[in-house]
């Protein structure tokens, strides 16, 4: 569901520079985009401090 919000988001303007998918598994969530430039990490520590977003947004898949 987080993949389908984030491109629909892309499809409406939101820059992928201005975008970093934090998940523990990365190429994972580099399967979603590919031919984007999006920024993956996986881990929280690894976003540049300097990185100031306008919006932090949380999609969690649960695990059974």
């Amino acid at each position: 569901m987080g993949g389908v919000l984030l491109a629909s988001w892309l499809d409406k303007g939101l820059s992928e520079k201005n975008v970093i998918i934090v998940d523990p598994a990365p190429p994972a969530a580099g399967a979603f985009s590919p031919g984007l430039s999006l920024k993956i990490v996986a881990s929280a520590d690894e976003i540049p401090p300097a990185f100031q977003p306008q919006i932090v947004f949380f999609a969690v898949k649960p695990q059974l």
